[in-house]
């Protein structure tokens, strides 16, 4: 069976989904990207409804303006009880960024991030 090559980001700043997005892509997955919670329950939902749901969602911790990417994960596991909700930040201090799988996360990625620990973190989830 082929592995699903879908990949959904949601992060607000533009040069983080841009950075995102390319790394994504040269791995070979196609990516669909939003700048928001609202955006990105929506994304999964028209997945849902398609049946092609996507491989995996990086979901940044803090959106400015908006609920953070925790209080987004029980809504998305609502959607797809099997979403695999990658949590992102660049304060490695937070709480859900050091106990994510409690949060619903099956992983976290610290910023700043390179080509390297998306691969991995891509191939064991």
């Amino acid at each position: 069976m082929t592995r699903n090559r879908r990949v959904l980001i949601m992060d607000d700043e533009d040069f983080i989904q841009s950075i995102f997005k390319s790394i994504c892509q040269s791995l070979g997955y196609d990516v669909e990207v939003v700048s928001n919670g609202k955006e990105m329950i929506d994304a999964v939902e028209k997945s849902v409804k398609l049946s092609n749901p996507f491989f995996c969602i990086f979901m940044d911790l803090n959106i400015h303006g908006h609920k953070d990417g925790k209080d987004f994960i029980q809504q998305l596991l609502k959607i797809d009880s099997q979403v695999k909700a990658i949590i992102t930040s660049g304060d490695s201090t937070d709480p859900v960024m050091e106990n994510y799988k409690q949060y619903g996360f099956v992983a976290a990625l610290e910023k700043p991030f390179k080509l390297d620990d998306i691969e991995n973190l891509l191939e064991t989830i």
